[in-house]
């Protein structure tokens, strides 16, 4: 029989095989990039000229606290009412200068007036009683004198018709028991003389007791007279000192009580800065340590002086005193910006503080990379910040760039992109 050829699988040479497996490869590697492209096309993106970049370096820190506040007076006085009374008129409006006699506020009190009027009627009857009480005196000691006179002048006639009777009956023309007689009525008038001398004497020594209790009734009635008409012109409120009209505490035609303050005066050239510090960054501050105060006008140099313990608002007060002039155009409550230097670190790693980085604290930040093509994100274990720095404990090295602008709009990204 014919011999028939057998039917043969078709076969790939060496070189087919090779150009397949480059032909697959080729097709994955452009794959893989245009997935790659397609990622890198869905990073978030960000022009470089909207964010602000610092480098992290090693060396010395400054820890510098910022707080902002107000010009205050050192100096401030309140002025009171001395007196109750309606406010009638305010006659300046804060911010003029004042002297110690210029005129305030015009209160008025009627209650005040018809005092004055009732002390002056008592001081006139007061000394309408001591008048009185002295033309009485007078008439007692008149009278006292008379009787002594006339018991004076009995005495001495009886004492003389004893002499008299006793010289005639020692010549025999009188008798002994008329003598007697008249010796026992000179005794007894003499007597009564010695007694009347001595009523006018005590009673001329009484007297100054006697008008002393009308003349001090009269020294209280004019005390009373004098406090009525002290109060009338304190209804009149001067400043008291010199300095700046500051505030005015008060309306026309309120009601104030003795004691109530009605205005605030100041010297103007005497001021401190008051800064509101975050209480948590208060513990580090210490009275003596330097401040710099920006007027916006000048910077001033200080110290911090008192720290109030008061909290509010999450923020405490700092005094700074100004150890340099202040520029001619500072005012009281005008808004001032204070740098308050803590402490000077050395060998530390530091960067420019983002605004979320609090003291003690993890933060993530973007790390540049790439040269500075892309950010990724950076777990930053942070310690000491100060106003616009902070110390690096973990997660950055020296060089190393962040970007310190806000991107919490691309929290969920690990990775974006630089422009």
């Amino acid at each position: 029989g014919t011999k028939m050829d057998k039917l043969r699988r078709p076969r790939f040479s060496r070189w087919s095989k090779r150009g397949l497996f480059a032909l697959v490869l080729a097709l994955l590697l452009v794959a893989l990039n245009a997935g790659v492209s397609r990622f890198a096309n869905t990073l978030p993106t960000v022009d470089r000229r909207s964010i602000v970049i610092d480098t992290v370096t090693f060396g010395e820190f400054t820890h510098e606290l910022r707080g902002v506040g107000k010009l205050a007076a050192t100096d401030v006085i309140f002025v009171p009412a001395k007196v109750p009374g309606r406010v009638q008129s305010i006659e300046l409006l804060p911010g003029v200068s004042v002297m110690p006699q210029t005129v305030l506020f015009r209160l008025e009190n009627p209650d005040l007036r018809l005092a004055v009027a009732d002390t002056q009627s008592a001081v006139g009857a007061a000394e309408a009683n001591l008048k009185s009480q002295r033309a009485i005196l007078k008439n007692q000691l008149l009278a006292l004198e008379s009787e002594l006179a006339r018991v004076t002048s009995d005495s001495e006639q009886a004492e003389a018709e004893h002499v008299v009777s006793k010289a005639l009956a020692e010549k025999g023309a009188g008798s002994q028991h008329q003598v007697l007689l008249n010796k026992i009525k000179a005794a007894g008038l003499k007597q009564r003389s010695e007694v009347a001398e001595s009523a006018v004497s005590v009673f001329r020594e009484s007297i100054a007791d006697q008008l002393a209790v009308h003349e001090e009734a009269i020294t209280v009635a004019r005390s009373k007279f004098a406090h009525a008409e002290s109060e009338i012109e304190s209804m009149t409120v001067q400043a008291g000192i010199d300095g700046v009209l500051a505030q005015v505490l008060v309306e026309v035609g309120q009601q104030v009580e003795a004691g109530e303050d009605l205005a605030k005066v100041i010297n103007p050239n005497k001021l401190h800065a008051e800064l509101r510090v975050s209480e948590v960054q208060v513990r580090f501050i210490e009275l003596g340590q330097l401040a710099i105060v920006d007027t916006y006008n000048g910077l001033v140099r200080g110290r911090v002086t008192r720290v109030d313990p008061e909290v509010s608002n999450g923020t405490m007060s700092v005094e700074v005193t100004f150890t340099e002039e202040l520029p001619t155009s500072a005012r009281a409550d005008l808004s001032v910006t204070g740098m308050l230097t803590v402490n000077q670190l050395t060998g530390v790693l530091a960067v420019g503080r983002p605004a979320a980085a609090m003291p003690q604290t993890t933060i993530e930040v973007f790390r540049l990379t790439d040269g500075g093509q892309s950010a990724v994100r950076t777990s930053v274990n942070v310690g000491i910040v100060s106003s616009s720095r902070m110390v690096v404990l973990d997660g950055l090295d020296e060089g190393d760039q962040i970007i310190l602008t806000d991107l919490s709009r691309y929290s969920d990204a690990l990775k974006i992109l630089i422009e």
